[in-house]
């Protein structure tokens, strides 16, 4: 990874057409706003470990998506 994406604490990619998003080497992030995209496959957060707010909102997932496939670190503390 880019050295100087370790550091980085905020990434918006809302509004993006997204139907999928593999997770990079973010060891420092805090906010995640995937918003309002078309996000529909496994969605695996663990490896960001720092993470506290996700943001989802505006994504339609199939029934039962947000309890099977999206697995999410233990940092977290609100997701939208």
């Amino acid at each position: 990874s880019l050295p100087l994406l370790k550091s980085l604490k905020t990434l918006t990619l809302s509004h993006n057409d997204l139907s999928e998003f593999l997770v990079p080497e973010l060891p420092s992030l805090k906010f995640l706003d995937l918003s309002h995209n078309h996000l529909f496959l496994s969605l695996d957060l663990q490896p960001l470990k720092e993470l506290e707010t996700l943001d989802l909102s505006g994504n339609v997932f199939p029934n039962g998506y947000l309890g099977k496939k999206l697995i999410l670190p233990s940092s977290l503390k609100s997701l939208s």
